[in-house]
């Protein structure tokens, strides 16, 4: 937990002091809260690593330069650092009865989810490979020819290379999402608290149930709560925080924009960039155009150009945006094989992909809403009504008309998550923020007895006490509580998890003009692969190196 704990200081350091800077070149930085900076300096260092990745490894030497720019911008403007640290310890000391108790809690918390080994099957699938990948080497040309996920490129598995502590502790510490979550968590509750109203309960009730569908996405580098956590951050401020979007329209076009290279999916969210195109009266509109792009060009192309250099394609795996013809470039069957498979998974799961895919709306929706959560099926028939709720609310109530915007964008959101790939867990946060959306247009002072500090604060105390129960339950299954020196330094470590699962290999040799190289498949094919490297969970006969060493990437010749 204390190594834990010291990689969340520096990555909190980095990530806040980069963001404040990136806000001071381009807008007014006492506008922007310290999460706001946080997201925001996530997203900065996100895109800084994919273009870094262009041309070296994501390792020890990029945190350590990050490391070192960030205490040089410190040092530089230390004055003013100065007094935005002491306005934040202030506002602590202020309601240090409240937010300080609440803040311990929840980093405790959080240290409990974060210290169990990754509990994502895909973790041992692929995550831990993409981040070795971008560990030892630049961006390599066709690296999803040999593993089709590679090509998937979330710039999750950049940060977690770049910050995976490797090289302190010989041993990886996957600490973006855990770390994310912990300043998500403070902030849903900060508010829950500070807004004192029945806006509390939909605070409470949304991180109540996020946590309890990612809760084992918190120790793993997985690719959906990330994405969720953004969007999730954006569509709720929007709601209860009326002007939100005029007044920090910064934060809505990083995060979006951002938020894309994180999962594709995610791609209606760029509307509310749009949408500040339009709303943000502070500059002209042509100057929030030229923004706009010049945003889009920062964090979105490094991370096209590494999509190219994956798989050959500028989204992937999208088959009908194909005008590359590189050497390493995926064939088109994989491509539409890779996307099928997306689509047919996420409605139903372990069946030929052919056979979902031929099946029409209703075949496939009754299995698929069979398999459901009775929860998760109550949540997506609330977000269905929901919209509705807020059509006809703001029939009646026009000045109210601003909250059509986040649910709108929920809406398109969900229609393009339920017609392509329905897994819950890819847009959850999307189906959570419509279901208790309606929340917010009760009439809260008639309701007084939500006006009583204290009731939130035995809510607050409560929603805490419940994801204390799901953290410990998960915690015990890794550690004994009593013995501490399991815990207290370091987690396990996740090569440990090969001998519980007795995971054996084979070995593939692939021979250059000077070398010969091996490669690891796991035996049998086709299941996790993590300990080893490098390592594909199957390995097809087409492939062949590219040139004399990994880092010069593969292609695809079939034969």
């Amino acid at each position: 937990m204390y190594a834990t704990l010291i990689c969340f200081l520096i990555t909190s350091f980095i990530f806040t002091i980069l963001g404040k800077t990136f806000i001071n070149f381009f807008d007014k930085p006492e506008k922007y809260s310290i999460f706001d900076s946080f997201f925001i300096g996530l997203s900065f260092v996100g895109t800084i690593l994919n273009f870094w990745s262009l041309f070296f490894p994501t390792n020890h030497y990029s945190l350590i330069l990050l490391l070192l720019i960030s205490l040089l911008i410190l040092y530089k403007e230390r004055k003013i650092y100065n007094i935005y640290f002491s306005s934040i310890k202030n506002k602590l000391i202020n309601n240090r009865s409240i937010l300080i108790i609440t803040t311990i809690l929840i980093l405790l918390i959080t240290l409990l989810f974060s210290v169990v080994t990754p509990q994502l099957y895909d973790t041992y699938l692929y995550h831990i490979n993409a981040i070795q990948w971008n560990e030892n080497y630049k961006i390599v040309p066709g690296l999803a020819n040999l593993h089709d996920r590679f090509g998937f490129n979330s710039s999750v598995f950049v940060l977690s290379a770049g910050f995976s502590f490797n090289f302190i502790y010989e041993q990886y510490l996957f600490i973006i999402n855990s770390l994310s979550f912990l300043l998500f968590f403070i902030w849903v509750l900060k508010n829950a608290i500070e807004i004192n109203n029945i806006k509390s309960l939909l605070l409470l009730l949304f991180i109540y149930y996020f946590t309890n569908q990612y809760f084992l996405d918190i120790s793993s580098p997985g690719t959906d709560l990330l994405p969720n956590i953004f969007i999730s951050y954006l569509l709720i401020n929007i709601l209860l925080f009326r002007e939100f979007i005029k007044r920090k329209w910064l934060v809505f076009l990083v995060l979006p924009m951002f938020c894309l290279t994180l999962k594709l999916s995610t791609l209606p969210i760029i509307i509310l960039s749009l949408i500040v195109i339009f709303t943000n009266n502070e500059n002209t509109f042509l100057k929030n155009i030229k923004k706009f792009v010049f945003l889009a060009i920062l964090f979105i192309l490094p991370w096209i150009v590494r999509n190219v250099f994956l798989s050959g394609y500028l989204l992937f795996p999208v088959a009908s945006i194909d005008i590359f013809n590189f050497d390493w470039k995926v064939p088109l069957e994989n491509v539409k094989l890779t996307k099928d498979w997306i689509y047919s998974w996420a409605r139903i799961p372990f069946k030929d992909s052919k056979e979902v895919l031929a099946m029409n709306f209703s075949e496939w929706f009754k299995i698929w809403w069979e398999k459901l959560l009775l929860i998760n099926k109550k949540l997506l028939i609330l977000a269905v009504i929901s919209p509705f709720v807020f059509l006809i609310y703001s029939l009646f109530k026009k000045n109210e008309k601003e909250k059509l915007i986040p649910i709108g964008v929920a809406l398109i959101i969900m229609l393009l998550w339920f017609f392509t790939a329905p897994d819950i867990r890819f847009s959850f946060s999307v189906i959570l923020f419509l279901a208790l959306s309606p929340i917010a247009l009760i009439n809260f002072d008639k309701l007084k007895i939500f006006n009583k500090k204290y009731l939130i604060i035995v809510l607050s105390t409560y929603t805490i006490f419940l994801i204390y129960q799901k953290a410990i339950t998960l915690f015990k299954q890794d550690y004994l509580i009593k013995n501490i020196s399991e815990y207290y330094y370091l987690p396990t470590d996740i090569t440990t998890i090969k001998e519980k699962r007795n995971i054996k290999y084979n070995t593939k040799k692939f021979n250059s003009e000077k070398n010969i190289i091996n490669i690891f498949e796991p035996n049998p094919t086709h299941s996790q692969c993590f300990d080893k490297f490098p390592c594909s969970w199957y390995i097809d006969s087409n492939i062949r190196l590219r040139g004399e060493e990994l880092g010069d990437g593969f292609l695809y010749i079939k034969e």
